[in-house]
């Protein structure tokens, strides 16, 4: 199937929720849930994993390089994914322990969707065009995400 353009697209088949628009999530800390997560083919045969997170605030996605088929050399000459992949391990690993994942390997990314989680949001350049990114994740409060609240008095 081949792009058409814009013109004349039937729409009838196209569902869509009757709430308000979603906002984007704006820099600073924010306690979300996530509610989508895939793992997507990205550019040039990359693998992405794509999160979704919401709360009442707004939304936002973020997208982690998990595969990048051009690899480099290390100090040793092996053959290795890029730095910023292994940054991007390094991310979900600490998201997975902040999710109460404790297993060694991953699971399947539909184990992500409804987990509470902080994130924090900065604005960066790229390709000259400042964006909203996630940058890094935190372990929400346990007193406000429903967990164990302690009743100790001091």
């Amino acid at each position: 199937m081949s792009f058409q353009g814009f013109s004349n697209v039937d729409l009838s088949s196209i569902s869509i929720d009757d709430g308000p628009m979603r906002e984007t999530l704006q820099t600073g800390r924010h306690e979300v849930t996530i509610t989508e997560a895939t793992i997507n083919d990205g550019k040039e045969g990359k693998k992405d994993l794509v999160l979704s997170y919401n709360n009442d605030n707004g939304s936002i996605r973020q997208w982690l390089t998990i595969y990048d088929p051009k690899t480099v050399k290390n100090d040793a000459g092996v053959e290795q994914q890029p730095e910023y992949v292994n940054i991007n391990w390094v991310q979900i690993k600490k998201l997975l322990k902040f999710t109460g994942y404790e297993a060694d390997e991953t699971p399947d990314p539909s184990y992500f969707v409804g987990k509470k989680v902080g994130i924090n949001i900065k604005q960066s350049e790229y390709m000259g065009k400042k964006q909203l990114r996630v940058n890094y994740h935190w372990m929400p409060d346990a007193a406000a995400s429903g967990g164990p609240e302690d009743k100790i008095p001091f």
